[in-house]
């Protein structure tokens, strides 16, 4: 299986840059750098966005970097579509940090049934163990995902199905990844998680993020009466349906005679 590794990385964000170039350097990763969708280059950007639409499915528009950030990755999807070399796409962000070796722990992992593996998690995921990896990695799989797209496995033969649910923008880009391997697809992940998430990192650093700043700007956001109601019956009907395929992975569970875990993220 061929794996291309990928940074995205806005082109002013040169510390950022530098701090995965040598990260690639320390384990020897030939990480390509995919310049970043900004709210300004935006526009020739090819998207379904309508801002009506994530108001009655998460609760507000998304702000201008949110969609950037979202088309950054759909952009990367969509290379991979046309790319006739690489099985699958590694895509980080550029603000994340490598714990291990990810080309040989990456060649332990059978790929037959796995569409979008996560290498990082911000929160708790509930799973069991498919199978022992090296230097005490385990795959897992996973009911959810948790939120996040710092650092994730992308295949090829789903990506086209995974560029056809998200590219509405009804959600974060991170969300929507999560929903798709809740409702479209088997949800795997690595752990302890081999790529860490920088969180919420001091806003005079250079990995410090402006999407925080850009989401508390809608701490009082307001919309109409008709769209809210909408987001009530979508949050209920969203609720609901977990309820059921948690309910059927349980089972699942119990019939494969799995334990199912607990395995935290960066903030469980």
């Amino acid at each position: 299986m061929h794996i291309k590794y990928f940074a995205i990385n806005l082109e002013k964000a040169v510390e950022r840059r530098q701090h995965m170039q040598l990260q690639a350097a320390k384990w020897g990763l030939d990480i390509h750098f995919f310049c970043a969708v900004t709210p300004d280059t935006m526009v020739g950007v090819q998207h379904k966005y309508y801002a009506k639409k994530a108001q009655q499915h998460f609760g507000r528009e998304l702000a201008p970097t949110e969609l950037a950030c979202g088309l950054s990755h759909l952009e990367l999807w969509r290379q991979l579509e046309q790319d006739d070399t690489a099985d699958a796409f590694v895509i980080f962000e550029d603000d994340v940090i490598i714990e291990t070796d990810l080309p040989r722990l990456l060649a332990g992992v059978r790929f037959a049934d796995i569409k979008l593996l996560k290498l990082a998690n911000l929160w708790q995921s509930k799973g069991y163990v498919i199978e022992k990896l090296t230097e005490g990695y385990e795959l897992v799989q996973v009911l959810k995902t948790s939120e996040g797209a710092g650092a994730y496995l992308i295949a090829k033969d789903a990506v086209s199905s995974l560029i056809d649910y998200c590219q509405d923008f009804r959600k974060p880009i991170d969300t929507l990844v999560d929903d798709y391997t809740l409702f479209k697809t088997a949800a795997h992940s690595i752990f302890p998680h081999p790529v860490l998430q920088v969180h919420e990192a001091a806003g005079d650093t250079p990995l410090a993020s402006s999407l925080d700043s850009d989401r508390a700007s809608f701490v009082n956001y307001r919309m109409g009466k008709k769209n809210w109601l909408r987001y009530k019956i979508n949050k209920r009907k969203w609720k609901t349906h977990k309820k059921v395929l948690e309910l059927i992975f349980r089972v699942k569970c119990v019939l494969g005679r799995n334990k199912l875990q607990k395995y935290p993220g960066v903030l469980s």
